[in-house]
């Protein structure tokens, strides 16, 4: 009895240290055992993994032959692009200091080594107000620019809102030869973290982008900057993947996913902080009393 009363106030602490966190927590990699199968992304139809909601009529999918693993999603190289917004959101009761994160590993094929004479937006990574559309969004991109030769972009950009930022990155360092566009890069990671300012719909933005067949532990090129979106203050906000690759009939290497997260983090806020602290010293003060009794 003695012991059980010696640990209770320690368990009240750490119960109300845990319950003070609101994250959220999701990876997947499209595989079989995770319940998916060969089909659109779509929830209506990935009736046993129904994880995202897609816009444009499924143009995201898992092609069949896969079976039993899966793994890779692809996209119908003759749909004009694609959304997939994962349909758990989070954040309405976020403050200053909390942060989302979206991560994305693929591949795409690289295009030609001539200027496009117009921006060519390839994948995009971002945060939607809606769990069914992308709209109030804020994302980080890769695209080619319109001047660009051998090289590509790393875009930070808030629809309709406030900000830009972007940096180059080679095509050798991701792994896009220049001989033709029929090559495939090698396996990309793109992250894009937003974290809520003191200001209302203002976020300080940050995106990486790694070769993961290279080294997965350095950046290719790095992007940040402060992204202003009116709408987006104390509202969930969810994670979502589009690919614009454009339109080429019969390709169906443009892109290959092969996994996706969204992920939250809620610092406790000063109020907790205080009631954390109220608590250690009642526990301090219980462990002196009952070690003075005990002499």
């Amino acid at each position: 009895m003695k012991n059980l009363q010696f640990k209770f106030p320690i368990v009240i602490l750490v119960l109300a240290t845990s319950s003070s966190l609101a994250n959220t927590s999701f990876t997947t990699n499209f595989s079989g055992g995770e319940g998916y199968t060969n089909g659109a992304l779509d929830q209506s139809n990935q009736t046993s993994a129904a994880h995202f909601n897609e816009q444009f009529n499924s143009q995201l999918y898992l092609p069949n032959g896969q079976s039993p693993d899966f793994g890779t999603v692809k996209v119908n190289p003759e749909g004009n692009g694609a959304n997939a917004v994962y349909k758990i959101g989070d954040g309405a009761d976020f403050v200053e200091g909390d942060s989302w994160t979206v991560s994305l590993d693929f591949t795409f094929e690289g295009l030609v080594n001539t200027a496009p004479g117009s921006n060519n937006s390839l994948v995009q990574l971002g945060f939607s107000t809606s769990a069914t559309e992308v709209t109030n969004n804020m994302y980080a991109s890769i695209q080619k620019g319109s001047a660009q030769t051998e090289a590509y972009q790393l875009v930070l950009f808030g629809e309709g809102g406030g900000g830009f930022a972007s940096n180059n990155f080679t095509y050798a360092a991701v792994g896009d030869d220049t001989a033709d566009a029929n090559d495939l890069t090698d396996l990309l990671r793109l992250e894009f973290t937003i974290t809520e300012t003191a200001t209302a719909g203002t976020y300080s933005t940050s995106a990486n982008l790694y070769n993961l067949d290279v080294n997965p532990n350095s950046t290719i090129v790095a992007a940040s900057t402060n992204l202003t979106r009116s709408g987006t203050s104390d509202v969930d906000l969810y994670g979502y993947m589009r690919v614009t690759m454009g339109n080429e009939s019969g390709n169906f290497d443009m892109f290959q996913g092969d996994s996706f997260s969204y992920n939250t983090s809620a610092v406790p806020e000063p109020a907790t902080y205080s009631f954390l602290l109220g608590g250690l010293v009642l526990a301090i003060a219980s462990i002196r009393r009952r070690r003075v009794l005990a002499r």
